[in-house]
């Protein structure tokens, strides 16, 4: 009894490393926006994380990166199911922030892929402008400069910058600005953690600060 016990043990150890190799070989072409190679490894590491190893956690996150691949091959309804599907999982888990990152998702997806907007300019417009009016010349530039890097995918300086930023300005408006634009960045660089530590950082600026 025992040893059967064991050599289910190994056998789901080893499904576990199959399963996060099969994801992070998706991530690795997402990030290369080849978009149905990492699809078909994020649905295979679907079927492993469901129907093997009941692993709740991982078909959340397997479900969410297949969203945002369905989202780029333009298939809204595919994608708006997988989205469906993690929050599911994340309810099931009982993780409000996982929940959260569901919906940040969602906004993502829809305003970033299926409106064709910019996710630097038009990630949250009226935000940008609340925070633009806080602003001298100066800053102004000095955000439009952000968006420019954001744009050619300079990420490193990104961060370097809205760190100078943030220490520089001390209006929530523009704090809650930046913290979003942080956390968008996150979330293209597959930063799951800090990328829903500054979405809730964001949520809540905008929350205590209603105009």
């Amino acid at each position: 009894m025992i040893n059967k016990a064991m050599n289910i043990a190994k056998e789901t150890e080893g499904l576990n490393i199959i399963c996060l190799s099969l994801r992070t070989a998706g991530d690795r072409y997402l990030k290369q926006k080849e978009y149905k190679k990492a699809l078909d490894l994020y649905l295979n590491a679907i079927k492993l994380a469901v129907d093997a190893l009941g692993d709740a956690r991982e078909a959340y996150s397997a479900y969410t990166r297949t969203a945002v691949c369905l989202a780029y091959l333009g298939n809204q309804f595919g994608a708006d199911k997988m989205l469906s599907e993690a929050e599911t999982y994340a309810k099931l888990l009982g993780d409000t922030q996982l929940i959260e990152a569901v919906s940040f998702n969602r906004d993502f997806i829809w305003r970033i892929v299926f409106l064709g907007k910019s996710s630097t300019t038009n990630l949250n417009t009226e935000l940008i402008e609340s925070a633009k009016r806080q602003l001298d010349d100066s800053g102004v530039r000095e955000l439009e400069e952000l968006f420019e890097l954001m744009r050619f995918e300079k990420y490193k300086l990104c961060l370097d910058k809205i760190g100078r930023l943030l220490s520089k300005h001390n209006h929530a408006d523009v704090q809650a600005c930046l913290v979003w634009i942080k956390s968008n960045i996150y979330h293209r660089t597959q930063k799951v953690n800090e990328e829903i530590g500054y979405l809730k950082n964001s949520t809540n600026l905008k929350k205590n600060h209603i105009h």
